[in-house]
């Protein structure tokens, strides 16, 4: 049987409606709701409250948009949002909110659009979505041959079947950090926004808990170490909180005013006067640590440290003393056992300093770090010093490598400078939730990144919308919703 010619012609095409899918609009719209929830709004009560009225409303409208149940009703509604200027961290001041103004409309796209536009998030992931699609490719297969209409079953069955069978898909790209990151993102991007909508609510409960820990009870922060899992980091914030409701005197006293470590390390306090609590230990253990901080048992290292941090300034000529970026905290009893033992090493052996040593060293920056590491120049231009380094060995290395130190250093503090900026600039314009770097990417690797991320922001953030970014030394898509991308990533395989 011949199948009418007509029906081969240019003129047919099954054309379908493309409507905005609810997981589509999700995905759109989750920046947004990380820039505009209630909880995030803790020590706002009125902004929280005119958020939650109109979140109620927004959602129910796309609710009946998606259900056809009316949405024309509210077409053309205004709504007042409080948005966040950034993802990130607690919100410290009104000069941080913002006042936004959205419109309704009868379909579910223009309802995002002003969403997002409100709040200058960028709208390429929701413009890519097709308003109209033409399935023609199977008629066109089949235009102008004979085919019986069982043929004809038969091979549309077969041309669906091989979209979906798994072996006849391309074999996804490996985490090389050679891979393009085009490539990777387009392979990894859903997985990824699975993944966070997993995570979402423990994400807005970490925010809720920081803001109570932050308003009520005097905290200045709560650092986490490497272990970004939300779950980890939700244990850790309610077993902190419930301690200062029950103890407010003594717990709460010790913290006040304060930054916590949760880290993988013995509590105590840091040489910045930090507190440091020790992730795996139960609650008691957390209590009798932070009486112990109140009560002053660590008051003696803190006394210590500055006399004998001022004995190794002046045994070096003046070298400014300082802490690794991004490393781990180092409780006070342990670095005052490193300077000790680095002055011992100083009076024994290092009374005849080289003729080239510098007779001011201000200028540059030592890190005093645990015995049996390496000494070396770091990238950021500090001295990384063990403490029983040899005293000649360390006067020839800053003798050595200071004119490289200054101009590292001066590289460093221009990129720090601006790495906070670029940061936030490169949220906005990927539509992400947060980008943060591991501790091996320092803050020029950082800027290096952002800068590259945003000339290519226009080709890729339609990939980027709504994810967690991490910048690494390589590819990886984490359960928790992290994106891990390499710092030095190739754009496309061109």
């Amino acid at each position: 049987m011949r199948w009418p010619s007509r029906l081969y012609g240019p003129a047919f095409q099954v054309t379908l409606t493309r409507h905005v899918t609810s997981n589509e609009v999700t995905n759109a719209m989750r920046p947004f709701f990380f820039l505009t929830h209630p909880d995030l709004f803790g020590n706002f009560p009125e902004h929280s409250k005119i958020n939650e009225n109109a979140m109620k409303t927004l959602t129910q409208h796309l609710n009946d948009i998606a259900e056809d149940n009316n949405a024309n009703r509210n077409a053309g509604k205004t709504l007042v949002f409080y948005a966040r200027n950034s993802t990130k961290g607690v919100i410290k001041s009104e000069e941080e909110i913002r006042k936004v103004i959205i419109t309704l409309d009868k379909t579910a796209r223009q309802t995002v659009l002003s969403a997002l536009k409100s709040v200058k998030l960028p709208t390429d992931y929701i413009d890519k979505i097709p308003k109209k699609q033409k399935n023609t490719k199977m008629i066109d297969m089949m235009r102008d041959e004979v085919v019986s209409e069982l043929d004809l079953i038969r091979r549309y069955d077969e041309y669906f079947m091989k979209k979906t069978r798994v072996h006849d898909r391309p074999n996804p790209p490996n985490n090389d950090p050679e891979t393009p990151l085009v490539v990777w993102l387009a392979e990894n991007v859903d997985k990824a926004r699975k993944n966070v909508k997993k995570v979402e609510p423990d994400l807005l409960r970490i925010v809720k808990i920081n803001n109570d820990l932050r308003w009520n009870h005097g905290v200045e922060e709560v650092i986490f170490g490497t272990d970004r899992r939300p779950d980890i980091k939700l244990m850790g914030l309610r077993k902190l909180q419930r301690i200062l409701r029950r103890q407010p005197h003594c717990a709460g006293a010790a913290v006040r005013g304060r930054s916590v470590f949760v880290h993988p390390a013995r509590s105590g306090v840091t040489t910045e006067g930090e507190i440091v609590l020790y992730m795996h230990d139960v609650h008691n253990s957390w209590l009798a640590s932070l009486q112990r901080i109140h009560e002053g048992g660590f008051d003696k290292y803190v006394e210590e440290k500055p006399i004998l941090e001022a004995k190794l300034i002046e045994a070096l000529n003046g070298i400014r003393l300082t802490r690794r970026e991004n490393q781990p905290p180092v409780l006070i009893d342990d670095y005052n056992d490193r300077l000790k033992q680095l002055l011992a090493e100083i009076a024994r052996n290092g009374e005849n300093k080289p003729e080239n040593f510098l007779e001011d060293t201000s200028h540059l920056e030592l890190v005093l770090e645990a015995p049996g590491g390496e000494m070396f120049l770091s990238p950021s231009g500090q001295f990384i010093v063990p403490s029983d380094a040899m005293a000649q060995h360390l006067y020839a290395m800053l003798a050595k490598k200071s004119a490289e130190a200054v101009k590292r250093l001066a590289e460093y503090n221009e990129a720090k400078s601006i790495e906070a900026e670029l940061t936030t600039a490169t949220i906005q314009a990927l539509g992400l939730i947060s980008l943060e770097r591991n501790d091996g990417v320092g803050s020029v690797r950082m800027v290096q990144c952002c800068s590259r991320l945003l000339e290519a922001a226009p080709i890729i953030r339609h990939l980027t919308h709504g994810i967690q970014m991490n910048i690494d030394t390589h590819y990886c898509c984490k359960n928790e919703g992290y994106l891990n991308i390499p710092w030095n990533f190739q754009l496309s395989g061109v």
